[in-house]
């Protein structure tokens, strides 16, 4: 399985957090970024199973 594509509109800000949460381990449920969509991960939490 390939690594997703990243979006030509991906901002510089979105990339940093995004390097930031990744080489901290931050715990899925505490990031902001989502690394499978390559979103901000209020935009693309419709996308996730819901886990109860």
């Amino acid at each position: 399985m390939s690594a997703p594509a990243m979006p030509a509109d991906v901002s510089d800000d979105f990339l940093l957090a995004l390097h930031r949460e990744e080489s901290r381990c931050t715990p899925v449920a505490e990031r902001s970024t989502c690394s499978e969509h390559l979103e901000w991960r209020d935009r693309c939490v419709g996308r996730h199973e819901v886990q109860s």
